[in-house]
């Protein structure tokens, strides 16, 4: 009986475990996108604001990168960490085009990462 106990409480423990991981990256991810939308828009406006914004969000990123180490495959992380100095790097040279379709790509990547910790059946077969 003590073992069925151990063995429930252990999965329970698990469970709330995922739950909140899941919860805080999605929250994190959030975050993120809602910074890159900003950045978007206003990189129409004032490129060089967009620019500091952008280092803004560099800084973030880079602070949120250790849970996302945690969380994620290192592989993705790899890619999310492209991605973002592609972006930075196309932002800083006034390549419009390039940036435009960098970032939709970040925030796909972004997005794609918090469905993938998600609970779901998919995710788990």
């Amino acid at each position: 009986m003590k073992r069925v106990v151990i063995s429930v409480s252990a999965l329970i423990l698990c469970i709330l475990f995922v739950s909140f991981n899941t919860g805080c990256m999605e929250k994190k991810s959030r975050e993120l996108l809602a910074m890159l939308d900003g950045i978007e828009e206003l990189y129409l406006e004032n490129r060089e604001e967009a620019v500091s914004k952008y280092e803004a969000f560099f800084e973030e990123f880079s602070s949120k990168e250790e849970y996302f180490c945690i969380s994620l495959n290192h592989e993705e992380i790899d890619i999310l960490r492209e991605a973002v100095a592609k972006t930075y790097s196309y932002i800083r040279s006034d390549e419009s085009a390039e940036f435009q379709a960098e970032m939709y790509a970040l925030k796909r990547l972004l997005m794609h990462t918090s469905e993938l910790e998600k609970i779901k059946l998919g995710n788990i077969l």
